[in-house]
């Protein structure tokens, strides 16, 4: 008896263009699926033109930490390949000139194929008028020095300092200060000290 071969069966010779078929549409919407749509959350906002601000004497106080929502549209092959970080939103500051509350334009950059949109209401930052003075560096000194020992002559790197900030902040600075400890020092001090930030009264402000 003459074997048969499997394509001599008819079920074969029809079931088999269905698979095929049908494999072909599986990889197209899985894999191309050119409708496809994914929302990525938090995706943080930069701030590119920040420098215009301070040409114009402003600065942002708070508001320049924020993230947004990002709805993207593309074949989900493309959307696969894309990583949180291509992702590129910047905030547009070029059209503020005056202090107070804005809500700047935000735009969004992606790779490849994609479209991407924004979602939610447009980010506030908060402007302020922007200060800077150059003040001379205070030394300070705590404690005392042992029996028989005298303080010398203090040097610094630099006896001058420019405080740079919000004008309402940096006004009430009446005093840039170093302090140095002198309790138990028999030899020369070479210190890195913080600076502090003194008002009228003598206390931390800015």
């Amino acid at each position: 008896m003459k074997n048969k071969s499997i394509f001599d069966n008819k079920i074969v010779k029809i079931v088999l263009p269905l698979v095929l078929a049908f494999s072909l549409w599986l990889y197209v919407v899985t894999v191309v699926s050119p409708g496809s749509e994914e929302i990525v959350e938090d995706v943080p906002v930069s701030i590119s033109s920040e420098r215009i601000l301070w040409q114009r004497g402003l600065m942002i106080k708070s508001g320049s930490k924020q993230t947004v929502n990002v709805r993207l549209e593309g074949n989900r092959a493309d959307l696969n390949k894309l990583d949180k970080s291509d992702i590129i939103v910047e905030m547009d500051l070029s059209s503020i000139y005056e202090a107070g509350s804005k809500h700047p334009t935000c735009n969004v950059r992606v790779p490849g194929n994609i479209t991407a949109q924004i979602l939610g209401e447009s980010l506030e930052i908060f402007v302020v008028e922007r200060q800077e003075k150059q003040m001379p560096v205070t030394v300070k000194f705590a404690g005392n020095t042992p029996d028989n020992y005298v303080r010398g002559k203090v040097t610094l790197d630099r006896d001058t300092l420019t405080v740079v900030g919000p004008k309402s902040l940096v006004n009430t600075v009446a005093e840039v200060a170093v302090t140095v400890d002198l309790n138990g020092h028999k030899e020369d001090i070479e210190q890195t000290l913080p600076i502090a930030l003194l008002d009228r009264q003598g206390m931390p402000g800015a």
